[in-house]
């Protein structure tokens, strides 16, 4: 008998992750900010601005690293989080990294409920972003990973910073 009710606990505690952020929402709007330095390193800020149409636990955000980068690229893997509920910041947000094969996804813990809506705010530390040559650095990072619906706005800028203010972009 306690056999049978451990492996049941066991089997709802391995379910509840999944079955906490499932959930019907819209991403109203994405703005990714990346500010690269002359040193090779960047701090990309990722804003995302939930609708949600149910009662919610929280909120899931990717950055990938997916596809052909620099030998050392490196993300930080304790971005800053920030949240915001129907305008108004939350002091105490907690929340979990997790590490996968094509970059990091973040899970933020702040229940709310239907009608809310929620705004996170990611800064990520990156070092050796870029493919430096002689004459040129390359830029070929895809930061966006699989996303489970459509956007609304979407916004991505790069921007030279801390003595690399006078990057050309093509």
């Amino acid at each position: 008998m306690k056999k049978t009710f451990f492996l049941l606990v066991l089997g709802l505690f391995c379910l509840l992750p999944f079955s906490v952020f499932a959930i019907d929402f819209k991403i109203n709007s994405y703005q990714g900010d990346l500010y690269i330095h002359a040193d090779n390193t960047a701090e990309f800020r990722q804003k995302i601005v939930y609708q949600f149409e149910e009662d919610f636990k929280g909120q899931i955000v990717g950055l990938g690293r997916a596809g052909k980068m620099p030998s050392g690229f490196e993300i930080d893997p304790q971005p800053k989080v920030q949240a915001a509920k129907n305008g108004a910041e939350l002091a105490d947000v907690t929340s979990e990294v997790i590490e996968g094969a094509d970059g990091y996804t973040v899970k933020v813990y702040n229940p709310g409920q239907e009608g809310d809506t929620v705004e996170i705010d990611l800064i990520w530390n990156l070092k050796n972003l870029l493919f430096l040559y002689d004459d040129i650095a390359e830029l070929n990072w895809q930061p966006l990973t699989d996303s489970s619906g459509a956007i609304g706005k979407f916004e991505f800028h790069v921007r030279g910073d801390k003595g690399a203010e006078k990057l050309f972009f093509h």
